[in-house]
Parts: structure tokens; sequence; C-alpha cells
């Protein structure tokens, strides 16, 4: 099971919500779309290295120390995946 987000079923209108979320709390991060899958990427320090966005990584929007498909993916309206 692949643990990247498949960015073909992400509803534009829920990357629009997410960017506009990350634009209100002024996060010096961008998300950035290459090959299929989404990464944060930094505005200022462009040697800052990207970040996936994977569900079983620790969530990179909110800090929260939950993995990223315990928190945030949700607001992406991705199915959940049972295998």
């Amino acid at each position: 099971m692949n643990p990247d987000i498949d960015l073909s079923r992400v509803p534009p209108e829920a990357m629009d919500a997410l960017t506009k979320s990350l634009q209100q709390q002024r996060s010096p991060w961008l998300i950035n779309i290459d090959k299929g899958k989404a990464y944060l990427v930094h505005k200022e320090n462009k040697d800052a290295p990207r970040i996936l966005l994977s569900r079983n990584r620790p969530c990179p929007l909110c800090e929260s120390g939950k993995k990223f498909k315990d928190c945030c993916v949700s607001r992406l309206g991705l199915p959940s995946r049972k295998s």
C-alpha cells in the first residue's frame, strides 16, 4: 500500500481550502505538486527540503504530533483507505 496521497482523488475545492488555511496562518509553506505527489515547500528558504504529504508521517500542517492520516488529511476530503 502506497502511503502517499493520490491527488487525482482530491477535490480542487479541498486543495483551495487547504491553501487558504496555510495562508491565513501566515505559514511560510506552500503546497507544490510534482509528479502527482503533494509537497510542502518553504516560501523564502529555497534550500529547505520539501516535505512529502504522506498519510503515515507526522502532520506538517498543524504540528499536533498525530499522523497526517489521523489529522489534517481529512481537510483534503480524501476517503479513508481500508485494506
